[in-house]
């Protein structure tokens, strides 16, 4: 069915690896739990950003900078790939401003 997809990873050219969160909240505070994959509904728009749906990169290189803009890849479940662009956001900015992100590219 081409209708719809999983994106299963991520993979940055920056990071050792890439997990897929969720944040929800739990008994007043928000948590992130990693989440198997996302769906991609056809024809729609699914955005990724802090406090929602997120990737969250590991063994990042000391090159790379809040603000930055990184390439990588997202897996599907059906075989296929999309090219992805993610603004780099440190933890420190989110938790001083948990909007740092919003409306970046």
């Amino acid at each position: 069915d081409w209708s719809s997809d999983v994106c299963s990873s991520d993979l940055l050219e920056v990071a050792e690896r890439v997990e897929i969160h969720a944040s929800m909240q739990h008994d007043g505070m928000m948590h992130m739990m990693p989440i198997p994959g996302v769906a991609l509904p056809a024809a729609a728009t699914v955005r990724m950003e802090p406090g929602g749906l997120h990737g969250m990169a590991y063994g990042v290189g000391s090159s790379v900078v809040p603000g930055d803009t990184v390439s990588g890849v997202a897996r599907l479940r059906t075989g296929g790939a999309l090219l992805i662009r993610a603004v780099v956001v440190s933890y420190a900015d989110l938790v001083s401003d948990p909007n740092a992100a919003r409306g970046a590219p």
